[in-house]
């Protein structure tokens, strides 16, 4: 953590990608996010902001089918209008 503040501090852009905790890891990366300090966070670019940032610069306008668990569609929002009930439609 403290190497990464200071390359942060040196004026470094930064890329942090991660594919989410693990069993067993979930306290750790709570603890994690704990103590990073907010001027860190605002430097860090997850997978998921990455694949949001993606589906919303190439794909907004399309149909699509949400396969996930209902708690996860608020990341949809934009997409809520295209959102079809029957996968063959999107």
């Amino acid at each position: 953590m403290k190497t990464f503040f200071s390359l942060i501090l040196a004026g470094l852009a930064l890329t942090s990608c991660d594919s989410g905790p693990k069993e067993g890891q979930i306290k750790t990366d709570q603890d994690f996010n704990k103590k990073m300090k907010e001027e860190m966070r605002e430097n860090v670019y997850s997978s998921g902001e990455a694949a949001l940032s993606y589906l919303k610069k190439n794909y907004l306008d399309e149909k699509f089918y949400h396969l996930g668990p209902a708690r996860d569609f608020d990341l949809f929002l934009d997409f809520r209008n295209n959102k079809t009930v029957d996968i063959r439609e999107s």
